[in-house]
């Protein structure tokens, strides 16, 4: 915005005092971070580091800040909506979390694995309207597709930094962080996209936590109609979020209240609190939810739907989006949340497409139980032939590989028509409603414009094409013709031995059968007449029939004629008559149904069967119009019923109704094939979402379920088994049902995995057991994301890289037999999954003028590491594993930053442009100290290769392996030989690092006493630039105004976080004297309540330890030295001893009152030990923090901004962390700033500047 230019240089000559310390101080109001309240606690514990990391540090906290900073003071005040909201994300946070499998916790998606709480965390270490503006990403996440929302937040960002700008203008009051966020430049649509794709993936783990009061809440939601204010879209957001807030607010402190739009319901169902429910004029009573965490009388009040609204029930929500398109005139979008807009499990969406199939076949409500008796009995049919001696083998085999098969339509049809027929009497059930909700979505997901006949069977006569022989056909029709128009007597059969599809042959023998019984002269029995040829009567069963000869010229004239023929009889006076038959129904040249000529003169009477045979048939539904020249009753549902429970189908035939061969399948096949194939993608995904957006268009015109048509229709034309699907076609179907993204499957064929909002989905192949061979398709499903919008496929570079063969090393391999027990050799092992920066997008939104694109194609990278780290050091796993994601972090992000890092230029009064350049020095060299040698690597090499230098790196004495194991691994990134160089050694290679004339630039990590040393030897050799990090005695300083047990649990922890050997490590506490005892008390709990768990030799490489040794023997003496007269220097509250037994271990230690000059304030322990000392004034407090000789880092504990201002300038630190504990990262300021510690590290633009000149 051109007119912040005045701003921002106001900004710069503001006279507010707090203005002014943060402009002196070069303040970044989005690296301040906030401890999070209590309640969201438990939240923050279940994150993954990676995602904790980036809520504390990263770009989703910097988003929040801003975003927070720019909406504050216009929201009101929610102190008890937050906890409320803490307390139930951090209950969801640990339900979520005891779900997750230990085999995935530990696999290469350890660090993306888990519920997304990132957005929220983010949040709540930022500030309360930080808060509240989460709160809204959740609503609008809710309700708005991802590029809807993400074009939503990028209006309302635009739009409030107009409202700031001229509030500026009219010399309004603002906080200093407002101004600056408004000044500052636009917040990306990418950080946006991000922020909203966090909320999106925290929704759907939410809800299946929350799925019981969600699905209560779908239902009400039947019954209303309630819009969200319709106003332009920045006022419209702005009203609902306001009015969701207060509402809610009052709500949880128990006050009721009664709305009349549906932003309340919107936000209750994204917040997941719920108050009990009243609906205003229904007779029905309080919907009960009995949330504990919403007081006694916190009750909503709604009205009902209006009568007479035939719009879809729920929540509407209207606005026009400036911003969705790259170009052209605002875009009118209408989001709808209700019932039809929830997600659906497989099973809830194979009966919506149930549901579309009665709709397309008209026989929905009370009609839908005869397909489902229809389908029970299909089953039944091949039970029954499976298990029959007198049944074909192939015929028989053929049934039980049907049944076996779940994915089969036959047994998919059968458990959905089982659900309805269990569930059919209770009108409340959910699949009545799934199945209406199908039935509304029939014409789009089976378009047609022809006849629907229930799966193809259309007339009489392909009732007949699937019956098993001419026995079975004269059966059908006997049954078809009791129930004919006129004399019963008037009906024959004509029935062929054999079909001809193609019509009546001439040399063909056929047989007459009477299609009504006689009552026969003198026994008075009903008996059937059978006029046949001797061949006919020989081979089919007639018995208890009236049975006559025809001779075979007869027969065989007689079938010749295809739909009249004449047979010699009797007129009514007796004498013999020649009598015409005409074609009713059947099939001419198979059997078929003919009436005589003379009777079609009489008035043909209603067409209805014999309640004698068949009580239920006047009420089965046809299954389509008869369309014939003459009156004949249409085929029902209960005659197909019929059929199947007398055994008359050909099972063979049946099942052929679900083979995809024919030359035109219709729309109802179709779609059945394609849900097979759905079926068979998702047999291993039980806890998979399905959106209701996959109910838009039909299944069967899908990119996925075409490609696996052609193959298995490919494959059955070339009499070859039905392929096996591929894991391409798997993702397909899945991004498809998932997020209503239609992939070629041949476009996929790289794709390993597939992540969309709270899901990943991988082969399986990928961590199983080798033993184990799932097939290609086989897909996981884990709970977790990748940080990115959209769907996003991860697909493995081109060229991998693997260590080069080395024809002169060994490799031994075992040749002793496997005894059969599984045994794990892999202990030693991690998997790391990594992501380069090719991440471009596959296909475009819906319309390609749309500015999101939703589909990315995201190269991945698989690393096998050994744990060297936790071998060599005895450092917990869980924290190794996040010093191996550190190291890729900085060799990602310092090239990235000096791609967008801009020359210094300065243009002078005389118009002469004066430009800065730097170069890189050339040789520099980096030593590294031992308690981190791969995050220490990493912060050298990274910064020097990116400013164009070459490094030497010196490897811990003491634990060198990991440093060369990860110095290796840069020839497999292409990094040329020579510029990433490793020695090892201890003083010798130091000093002659610190000496050479060639080195130009060196950095070292470690003691004080050493990097003196090496300052002196560089002064010796040729004066080359050199930084120190020479350790930290950091201070932390605790006012009563800040919560205490967060406070405790904070400090306390730093003891058990690498047994505080971190040079940045709060060792000495300054409490005020009011709280000071307190304090102490939760501390020392904190320390005991975790001993028994912290058991002394546990494995360091059991993701559960949380408690590690001393890092080398030295060491351990060194902090031994220091117990040994703690008694004399200080009084011990807790600990003070050595642990007995193996390994380097000392007890948690906290010690008070110490005395003058104590060793244990004044030097660096490098071990679990905590001085506490107490103070009056903020003076004494400022002077005891800044009595050290080195000053890395310090904490300060109060939540008054004026003191922040004041410490954060008094305090003789490089870092200051406000009320939480350190945070590092490539993008983080790391340095000390006492005059014996040279600067080591600080943001990126200062410190890359070191490493060139």
């Amino acid at each position: 915005m051109a007119s912040f230019g005045r701003l921002q240089a106001a900004l710069v000559a503001a006279t507010n005092e707090v203005t002014v310390a943060a402009a002196n101080l070069n303040f970044d109001f989005t690296l301040i971070k906030c401890e999070a309240p209590k309640e969201f606690q438990e939240l923050g514990s279940a994150l993954s580091e990676k995602r904790k990391n980036n809520a504390e540090g990263g770009s989703t906290h910097i988003t929040a800040r801003r975003l927070g900073a720019l909406f504050e003071n216009m929201l009101p005040p929610t102190p008890n909506l937050a906890k409320s909201y803490g307390t139930r994300v951090s209950e969801i946070a640990q339900a979520s979390r005891q779900n997750n499998s230990p085999r995935v916790e530990n696999s290469m998606f350890a660090a993306h694995v888990g519920v997304d709480g990132t957005s929220i965390w983010a949040a709540a270490t930022s500030s309360p309207t930080a808060l509240q503006v989460q709160l809204l990403a959740c609503m609008l996440a809710r309700l708005w597709s991802a590029s809807e929302a993400t074009s939503i937040w990028f209006e309302i960002v635009k739009e409030r930094r107009k409202q700031v700008e001229n509030l500026w203008n009219d010399e309004t009051s603002l906080p200093y962080s407002t101004v600056a966020a408004a000044a500052q430049s636009d917040i990306s649509r990418s950080s946006l996209a991000e922020w909203d794709a966090s909320a999106r993936a925290w929704l759907r783990t939410a809800d299946r936590a929350n799925e019981r009061h969600q699905d209560q809440l779908m239902s009400l939601l039947e019954t209303i109609n309630m819009p969200i204010n319709q106003d332009t879209l920045y006022c419209s957001v702005v009203s609902a979020w306001k009015s969701a807030l207060e509402t809610m607010e009052h709500l949880v402190t128990g006050m009721p209240q009664a709305v009349n739009e549906g932003s309340c319901i919107l936000a209750l169902s994204a917040w997941h609190l719920y108050p009990d429910i009243v609906l205003a004029g229904s007779d029905q009573p309080p919907s009960k939810f009995s949330d504990p965490l919403v007081q006694f009388g916190g009750i909503l009040t709604f009205g009902l739907a209006r009568p007479g609204d035939t719009k879809a029930r729920g929540v509407f929500w209207s606005l026009s989006l400036a911003h969705l398109n790259f170009y052209g005139r605002p875009v009118s979008r209408q989001a709808n949340f209700g019932f039809e807009s929830r997600k659906l499990n497989f099973e809830q969406f194979t009966q919506t497409i149930f549901g579309a199939l009665l709709g397309y076949w008209g026989l929905t409500g009370p009609l839908a139980h005869y397909p489902a008796r229809f389908f029970i009995s299909l089953r039944q049919a091949l039970e029954r032939e499976s298990t029959l001696n007198q049944t074909n083998s192939q015929t028989r085999e053929l049934c039980r590989q049907v049944l076996l098969d779940p994915s089969h339509g036959v047994n998919i049809l059968f458990r959905l028509a089982s659900a309805y027929m269990e569930a059919k009497d209770f009108s409340d059930d959910l699949i009545h409603k799934l199945l209406a909700l199908g039935g509304k979505r029939a014409s789009r997901l089976l378009p047609s414009s022809g006849a629907r006949p229930f799966l193809g069977f259309h007339d009489v006569g392909t009732i007949i094409s699937r019956l098993k022989g001419p026995g079975e056909r004269v059966t059908f029709l006997r049954r078809i013709a009791s129930s004919m128009p006129y004399n019963p007597d008037a009906y024959i059969i004509r029935y062929f031995d054999s079909e001809d599809s193609d019509g009546v042959s001439r040399s063909r023998l056929c047989g007459f059968a009477s299609a009504h019984a006689r009552r026969q002269p003198g026994t008075g029995t009903l008996q059937h007449a059978r006029w046949a040829p001797r061949l006919f009567l020989d081979s089919h069963d007639t018995r208890n029939e009236v049975i006559s000869e025809m001779d075979d010229n007869t027969s065989l004239s007689l079938g010749s004629e295809p739909r009249v023929f004449a047979l010699q009889g009797k007129d009514g006076s007796g004498q013999p008559a020649l009598q015409r038959f005409h074609y009713v129904c059947g099939i001419v040249g198979s059997a078929a149904l003919f009436v005589e000529e003379s009777s079609l003169n009489a008035v043909p009477q209603a067409i209805h069967p014999d309640p004698s045979r068949d009580p239920h048939t006047h009420s089965s539904p046809s299954i389509i119009p008869h369309s014939g020249p003459y009156p004949s009753r249409n085929p029902s549902i209960q005659d197909l019923i019929w059929c199947l429970d007398s055994g008359l189908f050909d099972t063979r035939r049946l099942i052929d109704l679900f083979n995809p061969t024919a030359s035109n399948p219709s729309p109802q096949i179709l779609t059945l094939q394609a849900l097979q194939v759905a079926h068979v993608v998702y047999r291993t995904l039980p806890d998979a979402a399905i959106s209701t957006r996959a109910l838009d268009r039909s299944l069967f015109s899908t990119k996925w379920a075409t490609h696996a048509r052609q193959r298995i229709t490919a494959a059955m034309r070339d009499q070859q088994p039905p392929p096996q699907l591929h894991l391409h076609q798997a993702l397909s179907c899945i991004a498809y049902l998932e997020g209503g993204f239609d992939l070629d499957p041949e476009g996929l064929g790289r794709a390993f995995a597939l992540a969309f909002e709270e899901s990943i989905y991988f082969s399986m192949q990928m961590t199983c057991d080798p033993w184990d061979t799932p097939s290609p398709h086989e897909v996981k499903r884990i709970t977790g994301n990748i940080g990115k919008s959209g769907l996003t496929l991860l697909i493995p570079p081109k060229d991998s890289m693997t260590p080069d063969r080395d024809e002169s090393a060994w490799r031994l391999i075992t040749t002793t037999e496997f005894n059969g027990k599984p045994e794990n050799h892999f202990s030693k092992t991690s998997m790391h999954l990594s992501f380069t920066e090719y991440y471009v997008p596959l296909v475009q939104s819906g319309d390609v003028q749309e500015q999101d694109s939703q589909v990315f194609l995201l190269e991945s990278v698989i690393s096998v590491m050994p744990r060297l780290e936790g071998i060599l050091t005895g450092k917990e796993a869980r924290i190794g594993l996040y010093e191996v994601s550190s190291v890729a972090d900085m060799f990602r992000y310092y090239p990235h930053f000096m791609t967008t890092s801009r020359t210094d230029a300065v243009k002078r009064e005389d118009n002469d442009l004066v430009i800065s350049v730097r170069e890189p020095y050339g040789v520099t060299a980096g030593i590294c100290a031992y308690n981190a040698p791969l995050g220490i690597y990493a912060m050298k090499a990274g910064p020097a290769l990116a400013a164009g230098n070459v490094i030497i790196i010196k490897a811990s004495e003491t634990n060198p392996l990991s440093t060369l194991f990860a110095v290796s691994l840069a020839s497999q990134a292409h990094i040329p030989i020579g510029v990433i160089q490793c020695v090892t050694g201890g003083l010798e290679p130091g000093k002659a690092l610190a000496e050479h004339a060639k080195i130009r630039k060196l950095s070292f990590t470690g003691s004080i006493s050493a990097g003196k040393a090496i300052q002196v030897a560089a002064a010796r050799g040729n004066l080359k630039s050199v930084t120190l990090e020479l350790g930290g005695k950091s201070p932390v300083v605790v006012f009563p105004d800040v919560d205490l047990d967060m406070a405790a649990h904070n400090i306390a922890g730093q003891l058990f976080m690498l047994n505080a050997q971190v040079c940045a490590t709060g060792s000495r506490i300054y409490a005020h004297e009011s709280i000071i005892d307190d304090l102490i008390a939760k501390m020392k709990a904190i320390v005991n309540a975790g001993e028994a768990a912290r058991v002394p030799g546990r494995d360091p490489l059991d993701m559960n330890t949380t408690w590690s040794p001393i890092y080398n023997y030295k060491q351990y003496e060194v902090v031994k030295g220091f117990l040994s007269d703690i008694d004399r220097q200080a009084t011990v509250v807790t600990g003070g001893v050595v642990v007995e037994g193996p390994g380097c271990y000392v007890q948690p230690t906290i010690v008070r009152h110490p005395i003058e000059g104590a060793r244990v304030v004044k030097e660096e322990v490098s071990g679990p030990i905590l001085v506490v000392d107490e103070f009056t004034t903020e003076e004494e407090a400022l002077a005891k923090a800044n009595d050290t000789e080195t000053g890395l880092t310090a904490t300060l504990w109060t939540t008054d901004f004026g003191r922040i201002l004041r410490f954060s300038k008094g305090m003789e630190a490089g870092m200051i962390q406000v009320n939480r504990g350190l945070s590092v990262g490539a993008q983080m300021p790391f340095g000390g700033s006492k005059p014996e510690f040279f600067l080591a590290w600080r943001l990126p633009s200062q410190h890359l500047p070191q490493l060139a000149e």
